[in-house]
């Protein structure tokens, strides 16, 4: 399967379980939702229900000359009749002065739930409806007793609200841990698919580089006899040829180059890494560069790195200073020593790791291509083969640092590596 092909696998099989999972928590959550609302209107009614007896047991009690207070258990906090103006006619506890009488004769009964004072309250119309008298009938005289027209009554109701408030409580802590819960599965899920990819990158870059190897030794072996020949042809060569062949000369170098950069590019990068200190090995690395090339170390910086992938980094990072300036300007090499432990990004020694700093005075990078150069075989340079900054930044994160390029003050670029200290 083509690399392609495998990372679309992959992002398909991310796509359907995270469209899972969403689905599963909404349905869950969903479905508890109407489960808590189902029990909210469950414990309502069984307020009203209580409310009612609680009225009954009091009416009951009142008209058999029992004290209305001991009825309804002793929850009942008050309790009232009212006449078809809404005038008291009894009424104690919290009991209202008048209650709001209706305009027309209809059945009807009002509940109000104080979830202040976690009572419920009930007020009920009772009697009978007043009837048409017929036609030509004497009028009574009006009794000078008044009947009741409404019933009210307040009772407790702390346990309802509590299991009221329990269930709200227990909502929310379900949402939490669920939500906990999905995420937890959420980030493993991430991290499987982080290390399958990553997989499936060991895998492709396998087979890269043992098709890469084979191409390589099968162009070195050429290129071997061909630069044999050329050094040989050099003996017998007229002037007019000479130019002729210093190109296939250097054509063949550039190839045989190029297919050792790509053998760097395949290989570990980690490499066997050991306690490297960078000002020394700079002081033995850089004569080898040229005179353009200047050192600055104040004090002693120890890094773990793989020493031949080090000098690559170095000497790729030099190399690309010198081609950058045409004018021949100076390269300056600067360490800066941090303190021991994790690096850092902003790349200051105070802050973070050790820092290596190479600076030239060369054309710069424009910022529209900065993020591009580190990519395999991107280049800007006709004669360049793209890769030396991809092989420098492999090997600088597998020993746990981090590469930036940046515009140097007064022109030029700075690439700038932090990498952590060694603890001693």
């Amino acid at each position: 399967m083509s690399m392609a092909g495998a990372w679309r696998r992959i992002l398909r099989a991310e796509w359907i379980f995270h469209s899972f999972l969403v689905l599963v928590y909404l349905a869950l959550a969903v479905l508890l939702l109407r489960v808590t609302r189902g029990e909210k209107e469950r414990i309502r009614l069984l307020a009203h229900s209580e409310a009612e007896h609680a009225l009954f047991s009091a009416a009951t009690a009142m008209r058999n000359g029992l004290p209305a207070e001991e009825a309804a258990g002793g929850r009942l906090l008050g309790l009232g009749s009212y006449d078809a103006e809404g005038r008291p006619l009894e009424r104690f506890g919290t009991a209202p002065a008048q209650v709001e009488a209706a305009g027309e004769w209809r059945w009807h009964t009002e509940y109000l739930l104080e979830e202040r004072r976690r009572t419920v309250s009930i007020l009920q119309q009772v009697g009978r409806p007043p009837r048409p008298r017929p036609a030509g009938a004497q009028v009574e005289a009006p009794s000078p007793r008044r009947f009741p027209r409404f019933l009210y009554a307040e009772v407790q109701a702390a346990e309802l609200w509590r299991r009221e408030r329990l269930l709200d409580f227990s909502l929310g802590l379900w949402l939490l841990l669920s939500s906990a819960v999905m995420a937890s599965v959420y980030l493993l899920y991430r991290r499987g698919a982080r290390d399958r990819r990553r997989l499936e990158e060991q895998k492709q870059l396998v087979h890269l580089g043992e098709a890469a190897r084979t191409l390589s030794h099968e162009i070195k072996n050429p290129l071997a006899a061909i630069r044999l020949r050329a050094d040989v042809l050099a003996r017998f060569v007229r002037p007019e040829g000479e130019e002729d062949l210093r190109v296939i000369l250097q054509e063949v170098d550039r190839l045989r180059e190029l297919t050792d950069r790509i053998g760097d590019f395949l290989k570990n990068p980690l490499g066997d890494p050991e306690a490297v200190e960078l000002a020394g090995f700079l002081r033995e690395a850089l004569p080898l560069s040229g005179r353009r090339v200047r050192l600055e170390a104040a004090e002693p910086a120890l890094v773990r790195f793989d020493r031949d992938r080090l000098r690559s980094v170095v000497d790729n990072l030099v190399r690309n200073a010198l081609q950058s300036d045409p004018a021949g300007g100076e390269v300056l090499v600067r360490v800066l020593a941090g303190k021991a432990g994790r690096a850092g990004r902003a790349g200051k020694a105070g802050k973070a790791g050790a820092t290596l700093s190479v600076l030239d005075r060369g054309q710069g990078i424009p910022q529209a291509i900065r993020g591009q150069v580190f990519e395999p075989f991107f280049t800007t340079r006709p004669e360049g083969s793209g890769i030396g900054l991809s092989i420098t930044r492999r090997f600088v994160l597998a020993a746990g640092g981090g590469i930036r390029l940046l515009a140097r003050e007064g022109g030029g670029t700075e690439a700038r590596i932090t990498l952590p200290r060694w603890r001693e």
